[in-house]
């Protein structure tokens, strides 16, 4: 760990790194600085390459969303410390650290005074949800979402997920497929739906937007969201109708909200 520690340069005594949170996609630490001008906190987490083969092109996402965020938020008079993520670059001004053993690893300030729900306590919860997702497409809607990479491949390939689901319910083995043998027929049965929305993006009939996925967190007071803080904002492109349609665990801010409503 002091090998990592050491890509940063810390204003201040660095705390040993202890894992946080309940995320199980990338391993996420909390560690603390502590300086004359007192302690502050960040999140230090090792990027899961086994799913993000492409860790630049993820950072690359990630950096350019959230600088497009941030000056969104310093337009509309917003606080651009909580409006969005900031990734912390390293002391060669990298975005990310890739260790001696290959494993890679980046820094976010952390964001105080907030609460993360793993569980929606109420159907405010949910609204609030989509008041979030509402905004993030709304600011985004001028980002050339076509520079995003896909960082993984036929994620929102509908086709070749149908596909892969046929084979497996052709290879059985588990030997379970006559046991949900009416689930099956169901998914079969919607096979001309899932060309859809391909069809679409690929006639240009839709637009290409930046998505948001994965275990996250949504930061803002009870009573409003007000940002997205999430392991892997912009994940890749999506072509889709309406925005976002991916639920995540929620993050509330005791603080006031700062998205506009």
């Amino acid at each position: 760990m002091n090998e990592i520690l050491a890509a940063w340069r810390w204003n201040g005594s660095v705390s040993e790194p202890v894992p946080y949170g309940e995320g199980h996609i990338n391993q996420t630490y909390a560690l603390t600085v502590t300086s004359a001008q007192g302690a502050k906190r960040y999140i230090l987490q090792k990027i899961n390459t086994d799913t993000f083969k492409d860790p630049a092109g993820l950072m690359e996402n990630i950096c350019g969303v959230t600088d497009f965020l941030r000056e969104k938020a310093k337009q509309r008079g917003a606080d651009p410390a909580r409006a969005t993520l900031h990734v912390v670059p390293t002391a060669a001004e990298k975005p990310y650290y890739q260790a001696a053993d290959g494993s890679c690893w980046r820094v976010y300030d952390f964001v105080e005074n907030t609460v993360c729900l793993q569980q929606v306590q109420s159907a405010e919860d949910f609204y609030q949800s989509a008041v979030a997702f509402g905004n993030f497409q709304h600011q985004l809607a001028a980002y050339p979402a076509h520079t995003l990479h896909e960082t993984i491949p036929h994620f929102h390939d509908t086709p070749k997920r149908f596909a892969d689901f046929q084979r497996a319910v052709a290879e059985d083995r588990m030997g379970r497929a006559a046991q949900v043998r009416r689930e099956i027929e169901f998914v079969c049965a919607r096979e001309a739906d899932y060309h859809v929305m391909v069809d679409l993006l690929a006639a240009g009939k839709l637009p290409l937007r930046v998505t948001h996925l994965h275990q996250g967190l949504l930061a803002g007071s009870r009573g409003g969201v007000h940002a997205f803080r999430e392991t892997d904002p912009a994940l890749g492109r999506q072509a889709d109708d309406n925005g976002m349609r991916h639920a995540l665990p929620l993050r509330l801010s005791r603080g006031r909200p700062l998205l506009p409503h």
